[in-house]
């Protein structure tokens, strides 16, 4: 199946044979679904805390942080495509209309009616009409002559604007007042108020595709320099998704599905793959945000308290874990240094507590060291109001352990009513 072209393909982006025979697998076979066996819950997994414990946990952050180094992580290598779905649609639809079906299209059609009567709120609007003047066109006049096909082409393809084909980071996402801003300069705007180290320094980490990075490094220049020039300093690295994740497409046979010049086509892995960016990073505590997971001004300072109450509680149990672990290497292992690591164990996996607790002596000993002296991660949650997205549960992994995840519809056996239901 393979060639020695394709070994040496493989070999060059470090995909081993053993790692192309899993994903052949999962092809074939499909992706074992996840084992739930119950929802998280206020109290069962999930912690909820009142208004005067978020502002007790805001003030501990300010306290702690200038004892760690801290960075924010922003996946960025997202494109905009999806986000324009409809409109691509509506353009190629719009391309076989005349003026009056045109018309009749726009009119029967709710969301491309709306897009089209709110087109001046909409952050990239001056930079459209500036596309369009140098066209030597007039936008009112183009939507007077039902010309609506030329506004979208002038918006989401190089003939103007691009839209269609940058990522996320570079769009124009939200204005306040007179400044617009890309979703890229959001990051730098929430950070400035948690993230200054105690040397005053401001660290961002974006993960961006090859093809764009160029486009990134000089907007994270300019606004660099920008934010320097009213005293904050800036200091931003960016990194692009290992080849060596990447997956390996197939045809309809399952078999590697190769282009034109007999060249297996590999595509970028998921956000998964960036772990391997992550653990690159040497910060005692990263905030992760998707790169359109930001908020406009007036919601940011929401956004700002609950990422400080998120961290604060996540830096208290560090220091916590990282007192047990000293405690445990002296080795002296009494009741009471026994129940403060099964309580803590108990918040992670209760079945992990549990064979922790039928250990003795050394065997406890390394048992909570292998389960403590890692990475921790706190997650924030908001109400599951039908939204699509993912979701807490307790999960059964394939070694029998119990432990919380959140989980995708698409990793759930919906022809079981057993899991389905939860």
């Amino acid at each position: 199946m393979f060639t020695q072209k394709d070994i040496s393909l493989l070999e060059n982006k470090k995909i081993s044979m053993a790692e192309v025979g899993k994903q052949m697998q999962y092809f074939r076979n499909g992706i074992d679904f996840v084992h739930l066996v119950k929802p998280a819950t206020p109290g069962d997994g999930i912690e909820v805390f009142s208004k005067d414990q978020i502002e007790v946990l805001m003030a501990d952050f300010d306290v702690l942080r200038p004892k760690f180094s801290l960075m924010k992580f922003v996946p960025a290598s997202g494109a905009a495509s999806r986000m324009f779905k409809d409109l691509f649609e509506a353009m190629d639809k719009l391309n076989r209309f005349d003026k009056e079906a045109a018309k009749r299209f726009i009119s029967d059609n709710k969301n491309i009616r709306e897009f089209f009567q709110k087109l001046e709120v909409y952050p990239f609007y001056a930079d459209l009409l500036e596309v369009v003047k140098e066209k030597g066109l007039d936008i009112e006049k183009m939507e007077e002559e039902s010309l609506y096909h030329d506004i979208l082409d002038l918006l989401l393809t190089p003939s103007g604007l691009n839209y269609g084909n940058l990522p996320k980071g570079l769009l124009k996402f939200h204005r306040n007042k007179q400044i617009v801003l890309t979703a890229f300069q959001e990051h730098f705007e929430e950070v400035k108020s948690y993230l200054k180290d105690k040397n005053g320094n401001i660290h961002l980490h974006f993960t961006v595709s090859p093809e764009h990075r160029t486009l990134f490094e000089s907007l994270a220049n300019r606004l660099i320099q920008y934010y320097k020039n009213i005293g904050l300093n800036y200091h931003v690295t960016f990194s692009e998704q290992k080849s060596s994740t990447d997956t390996m497409a197939v045809n309809l046979k399952n078999e590697p599905f190769r282009n034109e010049d007999g060249q297996i086509v590999f595509r970028p892995g998921g956000h998964g793959a960036l772990l391997d960016n992550l653990n690159d990073l040497k910060y005692d505590l990263v905030f992760i945000s998707n790169i359109d997971n930001v908020a406009p001004a007036r919601l940011q300072a929401i956004r700002v308290n609950y990422k400080k109450a998120l961290a604060a509680y996540l830096l208290h149990n560090i220091n916590k874990i990282h007192s047990l672990l000293a405690k445990l290497e002296k080795g002296i292992l009494n009741t009471d240094l026994k129940n403060e690591v099964l309580i803590l164990v108990n918040q992670i996996s209760d079945s992990d507590a549990k064979e922790l607790e039928n250990k003795k002596d050394i065997e406890f000993v390394n048992l909570a060291f292998k389960l403590l002296n890692r990475p921790v991660r706190v997650c924030g949650m908001v109400k599951n109001v039908g939204e699509p997205g993912g979701g807490p549960f307790w999960i059964k992994t394939r070694d029998g352990r119990i432990s919380k995840q959140i989980i995708e519809s698409s990793q759930i056996d919906m022809d079981n009513p057993s899991q389905k239901d939860l």
